[in-house]
């Protein structure tokens, strides 16, 4: 065999090789992607303690879990976008459980499929000490303002009540979120129940005169995702896409802590100090714990007792958990006790 003819055979089996190398590669490759990238409307309250879904989103991991995501987070509250899905007008909402509840009386074509964010310093008492309030006994008689339907509202009747403060020893009124720090400042209000960040500005606003309230271990905050029962039927890939990108999320933000906050913090336009505070106050785990369905009840007898709703009955709360998603995605992360058969 001449040399030219050993020269031409030895660089076909090199190219050869280097092609299936290439193909195997490559094959790798688009095994690690999607290959189906499903669209789904998303609504999201742009606040610290959505913090796993703005990151999710900001960091295309939502993307890298095959999600085309139309992201809309111009609401003012988990209420407000909760019930924007309830108006289809979006797939998938981020929400506290007392909006879930609250519509668990009338409805039942929705469900929560997973909790991301959990803390009992998540929503707070807010008052200014020089106007006579330090602890919780102080807000007899004085004016404190409330965001009506919300955690807000449960977490100040829930305190209240712990105290043993009846409702009309106070005088509860009505606010928006955004208002709480302006109106504590002004002497309206000597008092607001707000959730993050809005409590820590109503600290730094009124530096010096204001107080965050003891308030124990008295409500644990949950901030969920929920889906219409609906579009989880017509999308059940979603869910599970929309978990492992959150999984990934949290265990960023629990593994570079310091990252995370620096990339929050540009998103949300906020300082570094109230997200080192926030870190330690709060979990970032998914779950459906036992803990999140005994609330749910609570809020649920809250409603019944103060007469938000006429109902005598509380809602049998695991027809609104809907385990499956998480727990194909990560089956500890499920502990809610569920009859068998």
């Amino acid at each position: 065999m001449s040399i030219i003819r050993q020269l031409v055979l030895v660089f076909a089996v090199l190219a050869i090789g280097f092609g299936a190398y290439w193909a195997s590669q490559t094959k790798e490759r688009a095994g690690d992607a999607p290959e189906i990238m499903e669209k789904v409307r998303l609504a999201v309250p742009k606040g610290i303690i959505t913090a796993p879904v703005l990151l999710a989103q900001s960091r295309g991991l939502f993307a890298e879990a095959g999600l085309d995501v139309a992201y809309e987070d111009a609401y003012s509250s988990g209420k407000t976008a909760f019930e924007a899905m309830l108006r289809g007008e979006a797939d998938v909402s981020v929400v506290a459980t007392a909006p879930v509840v609250a519509n668990s009386f009338s409805r039942d074509d929705f469900f929560i499929f997973c909790t991301f964010t959990t803390s009992y310093e998540g929503v707070k008492v807010i008052a200014r000490q020089d106007l006579g309030v330090k602890n919780a006994s102080d807000l007899k008689g004085k004016t404190v303002g409330f965001v009506p339907g919300t955690i807000s509202q449960l977490f100040l009747d829930s305190l209240l009540a712990y105290n043993r403060i009846l409702p009309q020893e106070v005088n509860a009124q009505p606010i928006k979120p955004q208002n709480a720090s302006a109106l504590l400042n002004s002497g309206e209000m000597q008092a607001v129940s707000i959730w993050e960040p809005h409590a820590y500005t109503a600290l730094k606003d009124n530096q010096g005169s204001a107080v965050k309230v003891p308030s124990s271990s008295v409500y644990r905050i949950s901030i969920c995702t929920a889906s219409t029962k609906d579009f989880a039927a017509k999308s059940p890939n979603v869910l599970k896409k929309i978990i492992l990108a959150l999984k990934r999320t949290t265990a960023f933000m629990n593994d570079q802590p310091a990252q995370a906050q620096k990339e929050l913090g540009e998103l949300i336009n906020m300082d570094q100090e109230p997200l080192t505070l926030f870190w330690k106050e709060t979990s970032f785990r998914l779950s459906l714990d036992q803990v999140l369905l005994m609330t749910m009840e609570n809020e649920a007898a809250w409603m019944i007792a103060n007469r938000y709703k006429d109902d005598r009955l509380i809602p049998d709360f695991t027809r609104f958990v809907y385990c499956a998603p998480l727990e194909e995605i990560d089956p500890q992360a499920v502990t809610i006790v569920r009859q068998q058969g």
